[in-house]
């Protein structure tokens, strides 16, 4: 029988976090990423992240962008989290016929990458301003298909919680 072995030391415990921080510390570069240049289909808002580590230096962030007219979705590619390239240029998700139900605006991105194929759940609101929740699918991450049985998430029955909105999809 081998001999027992000594206990080991605990490891080290982190610094406390400051005080009402619960741990996290604020950028002082942000913004990390801004509004586009006049004209451009996010030149008034970006907000709505949704970003991927796809290696140890690749991250890619899809987000909404607004401009005077619409929400689209954009994307952004960064080797170290902090420093963005807006790619390509324009939209990489955008609304969809004026009558569909995501007629009007498209946003809050979720992706998740199977390492095949990206699945991107969307809010989509119509021309009345109901949101329902859809799905996109992508081999690059960049050129979208709608699925065509959206949206994969419809209003709730009259009287529920969700009989007037869906919205926000977080896929983890």
């Amino acid at each position: 029988r081998p001999p027992a072995k000594p206990p080991r030391d605990p490891p080290p415990k982190p610094p406390p976090p400051p005080p009402g921080s619960l741990g996290w510390v604020k950028f002082t570069g942000n913004p990390v990423l801004n509004p586009g240049s006049t004209g451009s289909f996010d030149s008034l808002k970006l907000r709505e992240p949704s970003v991927l580590k796809q290696s140890a230096a690749s991250y890619v962030l899809w987000y909404e962008g607004e401009d005077l007219a619409r929400t689209k979705l954009g994307r952004a590619t960064s080797t170290d989290g902090i420093t963005w390239t807006k790619s390509p240029s324009s939209a990489v998700l955008d609304v969809g016929a004026a009558a569909d139900w995501d007629g009007s605006t498209v946003g809050s991105p979720s992706v998740f990458f199977d390492g095949t194929t990206f699945r991107m759940w969307f809010t989509g609101k119509n021309s009345t301003g109901t949101l329902r929740i859809g799905l996109a699918t992508s081999t690059d991450g960049i050129l979208w298909t709608k699925n065509a049985a959206n949206p994969v998430l419809n209003l709730g029955v009259s009287g529920s919680f969700d009989a007037s909105h869906v919205r926000a999809p977080c896929v983890i």
